[in-house]
C-alpha cells in the first residue's frame, strides 16, 4: 500500500469515527416523527417546558418540511446533532425567532 492510499484510508477511518460522535443517529433518538405536524407535537412541548432544552432525542431524518418550524419561538436549544439532509424547505424556519444557533 502506498503513501496516499494509506492517508485516504486512515482519513475515511477517521470520519467515519467523528461522523458517528458528531451526527446524530437513529439508535440514539427516543422520538420518530414522520413529517413536520408530528414533529412540532413532539418538539413544542419541550420548548415550552425549557427554550433551552436539547431537541437532539428527536430523529428528523424523516421530515423533509421545516418550513417556519421555529418561526417567533422562544427556542434557545441544541439541534447541532440533527440530520437534515431529507429536509426540502426550510424557508422562514427561524423566522422572529431569538435562536442564534450557538
Amino acid at each position: 500500500m502506498n503513501l496516499k492510499d494509506t492517508l485516504n484510508e486512515a482519513l475515511t477511518r477517521n470520519w467515519r469515527r467523528l461522523d458517528r460522535n458528531i451526527m446524530q443517529s437513529k439508535e440514539d433518538c427516543k422520538y420518530f416523527p414522520n413529517n413536520k405536524n408530528e414533529l412540532l407535537s413532539i418538539i413544542n412541548p419541550m420548548i415550552d417546558k425549557d427554550p433551552s432544552c436539547d431537541l437532539n432525542s428527536v430523529w428528523v431524518g424523516d421530515v423533509f418540511d421545516m418550513s417556519s418550524l421555529f418561526e417567533r419561538s422562544p427556542f434557545i436549544g441544541n439541534i447541532s446533532r440533527w440530520q437534515v439532509g431529507n429536509v426540502r424547505d426550510m424557508s422562514d424556519m427561524f423566522y422572529g425567532s431569538i435562536f442564534n444557533g450557538d
